[in-house]
């Protein structure tokens, strides 16, 4: 089971949800170490820098080029204008290439991406410490961070107060329905689960020396049941019991029900 761990996988920043990411190659073999990108679900499509396509590029034998996929591509920058309808196809500006893994600090499973390449000065991705590097939905509906665009999440489209306009009666972590970490089921109550196959059927109020419990005839262990209830009953008057492992009252022989047994 994929338990999340006690670390967080992101932090928040002037309303920014920032995390840490790896960046490597698809055979693992080459990485990129990131601080501090921003989460911006927006985006469709996960953006770095141009000059990674190259610090990323593992070939091999079978995959000469060290990507499945490799094609020119015309991704928007921040600020741009809506293309209009009848517009002509824009140039392509970057390059949609991979995949590659990222890991997030924090999340337990790698996420395989195909990402797009852009210019630095377009994206305003300086050369030094300051760089604008985003994550986008793509990465985000793979991981953990899924759960907080949710209504009410740090990544929701829309803020609680305007979710209450819309007939939500309190917040959501006051919400019974939701939840709690101590509220996990320990116990699922299904017997073919918990204890095998049952044996028995109930048939109803037998009479006063039977019980409403039989052993069923659907069952495949039923002949193998009437069997030995007949050795044992030959043995009980044998007197050869006393030295066997089997049960020795009738009642024990129905498993799960314990009346009048010793």
């Amino acid at each position: 089971m994929l338990r999340r761990s006690s670390l967080l996988s992101f932090r928040m920043s002037l309303g920014k949800m920032l995390v840490d990411y790896k960046l490597s190659s698809r055979d693992h073999q080459r990485a990129v170490r990131v601080q501090d990108a921003r989460v911006d679900p927006t985006l469709e499509t996960t953006v770095v820098p141009m000059h990674w396509l190259e610090a990323l590029r593992s070939p091999s034998k079978r995959l000469p080029t060290g990507y499945y996929i490799e094609e020119p591509v015309y991704v928007a920058p921040p600020g741009a204008p809506p293309a209009q309808p009848n517009e002509k196809p824009r140039e392509p500006n970057a390059i949609r290439a991979g995949p590659v893994v990222m890991y997030i600090t924090g999340e337990q499973i790698p996420l395989a991406l195909t990402v797009h390449f852009v210019k630095e000065d377009e994206w305003g991705m300086k050369t030094g410490e300051d760089v604008d590097l985003r994550v986008g939905l793509d990465a985000v509906e793979q991981c953990g961070l899924f759960a907080e665009m949710r209504p009410g999440g740090l990544l929701a489209k829309k803020p609680l107060s305007e979710l209450k306009q819309y007939g939500l009666q309190c917040g959501l972590a006051e919400s019974p329905l939701v939840a709690r970490p101590w509220t996990k089921m320990k116990h699922m109550f299904i017997d073919e689960i918990q204890r095998g196959p049952k044996l028995t059927e109930f048939v109803g109020h037998n009479s006063r020396t039977g019980t409403p419990w039989r052993f069923s005839q659907h069952n495949r262990y039923f002949r193998v049941g009437i069997w030995r209830e007949t050795i044992r009953r030959n043995e009980m008057h044998e007197g050869t019991h006393a030295h066997s492992s089997w049960q020795k009252s009738h009642q024990q022989a129905v498993p799960g029900v314990h009346f009048l047994a010793p």
